[in-house]
């Protein structure tokens, strides 16, 4: 979790919109709203998804721990201390909830329970009505949605604290760095997309076409 915390911050310090976001709260909806999700203290060979249980969700805990709860300041001496306390030693996981609360001053009992002891929910959810279209597989049309939901993205954070605190990028400071993957659009049609279509179509059957092309609401 801390591995997958450090790795999170150390890419948003390289690029600005560097393709991950395992550590950004809106990436661990899905699992920690599954009926599989276990508390993150659970013994790691009894966890049936360990890479969303003992990776991205104590990462992206730690990122509201810092960007929501904390603060940067806060956050960053504590976690200093904690790093050079426990140098070359072996730390239990207490020893950092410890530490953190220590340095920070804060008392965050409520904040580890539901993190990391419960998959306890802190509030009671409405459920709402959800409209949907069937996705077509056509990269012509499901490209272009995915860019316009893409954009219409809040900005993170992370992104906004380190521009407001004037930090540049290791991209911005060497521009030789940045290649293809940097400059690429990833929703840019391609043939092979097409061509992919293009079979995918060929193996529907007739009624199962004309629902496709109907554009049915479903809710």
């Amino acid at each position: 979790g801390i591995n997958s915390f450090l790795d999170f911050m150390t890419q948003r310090l390289w690029e600005e919109d560097y393709p991950t976001n395992e550590a950004e709260p809106d990436s661990i909806i899905g699992y920690m709203t599954s009926s599989n999700q276990q508390p993150i203290m659970t013994q790691s060979d009894a966890v049936t998804a360990l890479g969303p249980n003992a990776y991205s969700k104590p990462a992206t805990a730690l990122v509201i721990l810092r960007e929501t709860i904390l603060g940067r300041e806060l956050f960053d001496e504590a976690f200093r201390t904690y790093a050079r306390r426990w140098r070359f030693k072996r730390p239990t996981p207490y020893d950092f909830f410890r530490t953190m609360e220590e340095v920070s001053g804060h008392d965050l009992d409520w904040f580890w329970r539901g993190w990391f002891y419960s998959t306890e929910h802190v509030d009671i959810g409405l459920e709402s009505i959800v409209l949907a279209q069937v996705d077509t597989g056509n990269p012509e049309i499901e490209n272009a949605l995915a860019r316009e939901e893409e954009e219409a993205l809040p900005e993170s954070l992370t992104q906004r604290h380190n521009r407001e605190a004037g930090i540049q990028t290791y991209a911005q400071r060497n521009p030789e760095v940045v290649d293809f993957y940097s400059l690429n659009d990833e929703h840019i049609v391609t043939n092979a997309q097409r061509r992919t279509y293009e079979r995918y179509l060929e193996g529907l059957e007739d009624w199962e076409r004309e629902f496709l092309e109907s554009g049915t609401n479903i809710y």
